[in-house]
């Protein structure tokens, strides 16, 4: 049992002595690790070979009793966090499938987003509660790991010799890049010590990568990943770990046939690289006198990206020459970029096909998203939704090619992967909200000050009619003297209409054709309310159309504007809508002898137009 690989508290850190060990021997505790601190061992009896259960797998607590032929003992629950729980290699999924109580998948602690830290698109969390980081994916860089990095292409006889200005730790280290190639053999990064006696190198070997130990006086380790072959010319991600003689190898993120490990704890463990003359890329030189004489496992014909070592990046020439943990003093053969010249110029594909560059090679196929059919004739489109590429419940469209997720709130990406920063809940500073407070107040306020200054208008204006039907009233009961005040319920000067070609504008209604108006001279208002007050007449107005509007027939019977509901408001414009068919009705059972008696009283005081007359004795009659 190996706790943390004996690295320590960290993949940097050496964990520190036991507290028996006596002080004169911590000469060496910072660079060799006490092995009984973090790994122990016990020899399991003959007959204890093979595990044979039937039960569960049970994690963080007991759920069904154990078997009654094991020993009972305690186990009290786990309180924390687990994950990356593998069984005899298998990955066992957490997250989703299983039955738990008191458990739910993820664990914010050691969650960035949940701390406050945001590591981007291209970011990745790491470390553990109380010291979280973010570490940028293979092939970004930069403050948010939002820039690319840029790849280096290896050409014949090429090699890079780095001078690293940090000091890798002896117990641990740490190799990671990209890479792409064709080229089934080749040397990507070797470490030495001294005179190359010890050595840690990442190799390409009969078109799979491997690892290489040696730490003499044990003899050379070699492990690879021999079910997966990545010399097909895409771009693929390496990790190579040692801790002590424990060797790990990781590609494409180590899921399936692509992860392997062997554990060798015995012998030495301490691998002391030569940080000046001991690290090459792309192949060893061997001198003759002063010039290169050869490059042995020469990597050529391939490409090379974001190269870290114990996760310090170091510069791949000759886009970079230099960083902060290391300098390219020596490279030949190497260029810029990773281009390819296109493969598909003079090759032909029988039909339906077509040729697909591969990246310095070709294949004969129908190209992205589409899928040769069973007859083999023609083309066809490939739902890629079936194979359900949309995570945490997005909704898979098929496109023409490729496929596209709607993705759920709370999440986005290709696949709906990744987490949206923040909560959904809206946050605003302190200062923004009494901002909005102050403005929503004021507004409230000119509103009711709005309200308020109608409220009180309506109110003036209703004091004014009732102040003028009372001096309407005193008006009426006064006899001597005449009473000067006009109200304007009997403001009956109607102003003369605009004429359109010549003629009033009332008589292109057929409604009034051959009815005039009675038009009273305002001069002589007074003296025509006396004499109809005397005579107890009505006034007959016919229609008037007025701006596109009529007004109705209005009867002023004593000092008193009356319509046919009844009581008109009070204004100076007679109400519209009446018609002439409704005056026969109007007056309330005044005598049509009113009418004459009014035509007889009213000359002189006002002047009737032509056909007044003629519809008063036809209304008489």
């Amino acid at each position: 049992m190996i706790v943390d690989l004996c690295t320590g508290n960290g993949p940097d850190d050496v964990p520190p002595p036991p507290p028996s060990t006596p002080a004169h021997n911590h000469s060496k505790t910072h660079t060799h690790p006490d092995a009984h601190t973090c790994r122990g061992a016990a020899r399991l009896p003959r007959a204890a070979r093979v595990l044979n259960t039937s039960g569960p797998l049970q994690v963080g607590g007991l759920s069904h009793p154990l078997p009654a032929n094991t020993l009972q003992e305690s186990f009290p629950p786990f309180y924390g966090c687990l994950r990356n729980l593998r069984v005899n290699g298998q990955l066992v999924d957490l997250g989703g499938g299983v039955l738990g109580q008191g458990s739910y998948p993820g664990c914010p602690a050691a969650d960035c987003l949940s701390s406050g830290l945001y590591c981007g698109l291209h970011g990745r969390c790491q470390g553990s509660p109380g010291s979280l980081r973010c570490e940028c994916l293979p092939g970004w860089a930069g403050p948010g790991c939002a820039t690319p990095t840029t790849p280096t292409t290896f050409l014949h006889n090429s090699y890079v010799k780095l001078a690293l200005s940090f000091t890798p730790l002896g117990y641990t280290t740490t190799i990671s890049l990209r890479f792409r190639t064709r080229r089934r053999g080749g040397e990507l990064v070797v470490m030495t010590s001294q005179h190359g006696r010890d050595m840690w190198a990442v190799e390409m070997v009969g078109g799979r990568v491997c690892v290489v130990l040696r730490l003499l006086p044990r003899p050379t380790t070699s492990l690879c990943l021999s079910r997966a072959a990545l010399a097909d010319g895409r771009w693929h991600s390496l990790l190579a770990a040692r801790y002590g003689s424990a060797v790990f190898l990781t590609a494409d993120d180590g899921d399936g046939d692509l992860y392997n490990a062997s554990v060798v704890l015995e012998g030495r463990q301490l691998l002391q690289v030569d940080g000046q003359e001991g690290v090459h890329v792309g192949g060893t030189p061997e001198y003759a006198g002063v010039t290169v004489f050869s490059i042995h496992r020469d990597y050529h014909n391939g490409c090379m990206d974001d190269l870290r070592i114990s996760g310090r990046r170091i510069p791949l020439p000759p886009a970079v020459n230099s960083t902060a943990w290391g300098q390219a003093s020596v490279f030949q053969g190497v260029e810029q970029g990773c281009g390819a010249p296109p493969a598909c110029a003079n090759v032909s594909c029988r039909p339906p096909l077509s040729c697909i560059d591969t990246w310095r090679s070709y294949h004969c196929g129908c190209g992205e998203g589409r899928a040769l059919s069973s007859s083999e004739e023609t083309c066809e489109h490939e739902d890629e939704c079936v194979w359900r590429p949309c995570l945490n419940g997005g909704t898979c469209f098929n496109t023409q090619p490729g496929f596209m997720c709607a993705c759920p709130a709370g999440f986005s990406g290709q696949h709906c992967h990744l987490p949206d920063v923040g909560e959904t809940s809206l946050k605003l500073p302190l200062g923004i909200l009494v901002t909005i407070v102050v403005w929503c107040t004021f507004l409230l306020l000119l509103i009711c000050v709005f309200l308020l200054h109608q409220h009180h208008r309506r109110s003036a204006l209703r004091r004014g009619a009732a102040d003028n039907k009372e001096d309407a009233v005193s008006c009426k009961q006064q006899v001597s003297p005449p009473c000067n005040h006009t109200p304007n319920l009997l403001e009956l000067q109607l102003l003369t209409p605009p004429k359109a070609n010549g003629q009033p504008a009332w008589t292109k209604n057929p409604n009034i054709a051959g009815v005039d108006v009675l038009q009273v001279d305002a001069a002589s208002e007074t003296s025509s309310m006396e004499d109809q007050r005397r005579s107890g007449s009505s006034v007959l107005v016919p229609d008037v159309e007025r701006g596109g509007r009529k007004s109705g027939g209005t009867t002023l019977e004593n000092g008193k504007q009356n319509g046919v509901g009844g009581k008109r408001g009070t204004g100076s414009i007679p109400p519209a809508g009446d018609d002439l068919r409704n005056y026969a009705y109007e007056g309330d059972g005044s005598s049509p002898g009113s009418l004459s008696s009014c035509l007889e009283s009213c000359s002189g005081s006002a002047k009737f137009l032509g056909g007044f007359r003629e519809v008063a004795h036809m209304l008489e009659s």
